[in-house]
């Protein structure tokens, strides 16, 4: 029994296919031939995402507590603050995914099949074992199968192996080759005609083993997300501490100097004054700003032609050390043409365009009758190469389709990894002609030359290559009839020597400019390639990998699968190439990467760049070329697979993290002031100054909209030019210190504005309310203020009032809130205000304007800032 047989047997099909009650029945048994369905209530994964948020939880609770004291209109306006935080951040998740889904079109959606001997056109994901499917030139291979039939059959595997080479397939099994007969799910045909078996479908096949293992990964946290997490942390232990200290103050206070009973209505106001004040450290709109500024920088990159499937990778990238790039496709165009030709007689090349046909039409002849291109109204289908010399030709005004019908092909001998050539037997008039093309060595070692002759083109052949160029070389040979027999060995020898000619993949036109900008940022570039060293040379000298001196270094995947971690890791130290690599080797330098303590971008297109794409700090995949599982992997997805849009993705991260930094400061800025004011208040014995719905107010009715417009303000000048700083902790010592000194300032106005109208300390009643109400507004003037300054002062009256105008919209809006919250009795009965007299107003301003001279004062001398990231910038 022969091994077609055991097949069909093994798989209970026929050389008719299978029939359709069969089909069916497979297909229950096995399930859809699909890489897995999307996970079932992913809209209410996703909601319950918005709740997760450190911040978001330290508020939950905080209701929770507020409602079990009796206190529900503090809770309320704590869960519409998680409401309105949830509502935002799943708008813009849910917006990204659904783009993301028109994206996704990989795998072909029909195929033609053989039921009962009759051919079937039937959706791709109906296909099951046993199915005897037909392909052709420009098809996608829908599942895995073993080839039974073919013609010229060859196959782009790149997707699956990495191997850019196509890779031609046979119907008879070799123990030697054991895939010459295989092909897999994701792969496409580049020539030629087959009929396959199918013998794995879905999660089965080769394409869905690497999408399930990739699956296993685990996702790592952005740097944003790690730090905000910190700060919840901080803020959580903070906001605990001083809650446990002032209900012990509380108790201490009444039990041994005001002598109170404890009863439990004494009880309930100690712990709700607590939960006040821990309350005013807790930064409410953090979570909802964060979403904003993440969906703005979002969204600025898809007019740019990116995609993020995270929003925390857009800030990702603003962090980024290296950037891990492929060459096809990334760095260049990814498209194949011909630059030039060298005839045999020529001691320098001639551009394609200046080529004189007359002189030597053997070259273009062997173009137009040496490959297998089919033709059809979608564009041209073939090898890669093919098609680049049928195009070459044709601008030429050569007509390979014509002269295809001209000459009549009598034999052909075709290409395979072993010959690395190709050639044809064609008919012209009464006599015969033999084209060969192919590699140059293979080539010129068939030709009629001596040593010296041969040497001497092979020179030319290296010259070539230095310049970038991928060579073929061509020859042909005259019978004076048409042979009847066809010995390769015989027909393939004492050929004449027509030229070289030399296709190149044009770098992309904004690559050098946009390498440039990562070395002045400080970023480091790791090309990753399966080419050939000197391809790979030629491309890192074009594109000035290392800077323009050139001192790069080239490591080989042989090479490097020989590496200590502790080599690699002194390699990567340096500009460095890697050439011939495979998919095992690119995950092991992101890892030896990171763990170097770099912030790692990847690259990639391939199902074999999926497991680095996952493992990357942030894994961008390719959305003209690449499959579904790289785009699955990956975190953000290139529209026009061009690495300049990286650049401009990573210069959105860096004004996404200034814009979080100052937004961050102002934030919690607010909240300590709101803290000082209530912890000065306490330690002059005052009452309270403000109440809990009073402190949430500031956070969110005020404070929310300049914060917002924060995230709106453009790139600083020089963005690009800044080296990748080491970021601080969003809360660290310095930061808690400028807070401290805010904080004073602020509170300190506060506390004594509420001071000044209720000196006799009473608690309840107008008098109080207009306290509060002073106090209150005293914080709402110093940050008006303090917006201003943590984007650089009023140096620049442009730069401060006319650079955003959401900023003075929202300022606007604040005075709005701020008139509404003293003035107009529905929002007086909510918060607990009462109107202010116009001379009250005198010490509020004037703590405002003592502030803003402070702040003046302080950048005018140049103290350093590290929040000020503004100056001199646009909006853009």
């Amino acid at each position: 029994m022969d091994e077609l047989t055991k097949l069909y047997k093994q798989l209970d099909s026929s050389p008719e296919g299978l029939n359709q009650i069969e089909a069916q029945k497979k297909l229950r048994q096995i399930g859809y031939n699909t890489l897995g369905t999307r996970k079932r209530f992913v809209l209410l994964k996703n909601i319950a995402g918005q709740f997760t948020d450190f911040l978001v939880i330290i508020l939950l609770i905080a209701a929770l507590l507020s409602f079990f004291l009796g206190d529900s209109r503090t809770a309320f306006v704590m869960l519409a603050i998680v409401g309105l935080n949830a509502a935002i951040g799943f708008a813009q998740q849910y917006r990204t995914e659904k783009t993301l889904e028109a994206l996704q079109s990989m795998l072909p959606h029909r195929s033609q099949v053989l039921r009962e001997g009759k051919e079937k056109d039937i959706l791709s994901t109906t296909l099951v074992p046993g199915d005897i499917v037909i392909l052709q030139a420009g098809d996608s291979v829908p599942a895995d199968g073993t080839v039974i039939e073919q013609y010229s059959f060859k196959v782009n595997e790149a997707s699956l192996t990495g191997e850019s080479h196509p890779q031609v397939k046979r119907e008879i099994f070799d123990p030697h080759h054991p895939s010459i007969n295989k092909v897999c799910m994701g792969t496409s045909v580049l020539e030629g005609e087959a009929k396959i078996i199918i013998t794995a479908t879905g999660t089965n096949t080769q394409f869905g083993k690497i999408a399930e293992k990739t699956k296993l990964t685990e996702d790592e946290l952005s740097p944003l997300q790690k730090k905000l997490r910190e700060v919840g942390r901080t803020v959580a232990k903070i906001s605990g501490c001083i809650m446990l200290a002032m209900i012990i103050y509380s108790l201490v206070k009444n039990q041994l100097f005001d002598h109170k009973t404890l009863e439990v209505s004494l009880l309930r106001n100690i712990f709700l004054f607590a939960l006040a004040l821990a309350a005013s450290l807790v930064p409410e709109g953090l979570p909802a700003t964060v979403s904003v500024a993440l969906s703005l920088g979002a969204n600025r990159l898809i007019k740019k032609k990116a995609i993020v499937k995270k929003l925390a990778a857009v800030e990702t990238l603003g962090s980024t050390n290296v950037i891990c790039t492929d060459k096809t496709g990334t760095l260049t165009m990814g498209k194949m043409t011909v630059v030039e030709i060298l005839p045999a007689s020529e001691q320098s090349s001639i551009p394609l365009r200046q080529y004189q046909v007359k002189e030597n039409d053997l070259i273009l002849l062997n173009w137009a009758l040496c490959q297998n291109v089919r033709k059809s109204d979608k564009g041209l289908y073939g090898d890669a190469d093919d098609v680049c010399l049928w195009e070459g030709a044709s601008l030429l005004k050569f007509n390979p389709e014509k002269l295809t019908k001209e000459y009549h092909r009598y034999h052909e001998f075709s290409f395979n990894p072993i010959r690395k050539m190709m050639s044809v037997v064609v008919k012209d008039g009464g006599k015969a002609i033999l084209f060969a093309k192919g590699n140059p060595e293979k080539i010129l070692e068939k030709c009629n030359l001596s040593k010296e002759e041969l040497k001497e083109q092979l020179k030319k052949v290296d010259k070539m290559a230095e310049a970038g160029l991928r060579v073929f070389a061509f020859a042909h040979k005259e019978f004076v009839e048409v042979p009847n027999d066809y010995n390769i060995n015989e027909h393939e020898s004492k050929l004449s020597f027509d030229g070289f000619c030399g296709i190149a993949d044009d770098i992309h036109p904004e690559v050098p400019e946009a390498i440039k900008y990562c070395h002045n940022a400080g970023i480091k570039i790791v090309m990753i390639t399966g080419d050939y060293k000197l391809t790979a040379q030629a491309t890192a000298n074009k594109i000035k990998i290392s800077g323009g001196d050139g001192n790069y270094r080239m490591i080989s995947g042989e090479e490097l699968a020989k590496m200590t971690d502790l080599q690699l890791r002194e390699n990567l130290l340096h500009p460095v190439v890697f050439y011939q690599t495979d998919p095992g080797e690119k995950l092991r330098i992101v890892e030896t990467l990171q763990k170097m303590g770099m912030v790692v971008a990847v690259t990639g297109d391939g199902v074999n760049d999926s497991l680095a794409l996952k493992k990357a700090d942030i894994g961008i995949a390719m959305g003209k070329v690449g499959t579904d599982v790289a785009k699955e992997a990956a975190d953000m997805i290139l529209l026009d697979d061009n690495f300049a849009t990286i650049v401009n993705a990573i210069k959105e991260g860096r004004i996404i993290w200034d814009n979080l930094r100052k937004f961050l400061f102002y934030v919690f800025s607010s909240n300590a002031g709101e803290f000082m004011t209530v912890f000065i208040s306490i330690l002059f014995g005052m009452p309270t100054p403000l109440t809990a719905i009073q402190i949430l107010s500031v956070d969110l009715g005020t404070d929310v909209l300049p914060s917002l417009a924060l995230t709106a303000d453009g790139a600083a000048k020089g963005i690009l030019d800044r080296k990748v700083e080491k970021r601080e902790n969003l809360l660290g010592v310095p930061i808690l210190l400028r807070l401290l000194y805010v904080g004073v300032i602020m509170g300190g106005g506060a506390a004594f504005n509420f001071w000044l109208i209720n000196r006799n300390g009473l608690e309840g009643g107008t008098v109080y309310a207009q306290a509060t109400a002073a106090a209150w507004a005293t914080l709402v003037v110093c940050q008006m203020v303090n917006v201003f300054e943590v984007r650089g002062g009023f140096s620049s009256i442009k730069e401060a009032f006319f650079s955003n105008k959401y900023l003075i919209w929202s300022i606007v809006g604040e005075i709005i809130l701020m008139m509404a919250v003293v003035y107009w009795a529905p929002v007086q009965n909510f918060v607990g205000t009462s109107a202010l007299s116009l001379h009250n107003w005198l010490p509020i301003l004037s703590v405002g304007i003592f502030f803003l001279v402070i702040e003046e004062i302080r950048h005018a001398y140049g103290i350093k800032d590290n929040l000020l990231v503004r100056k001199g910038a646009t909006v853009s």
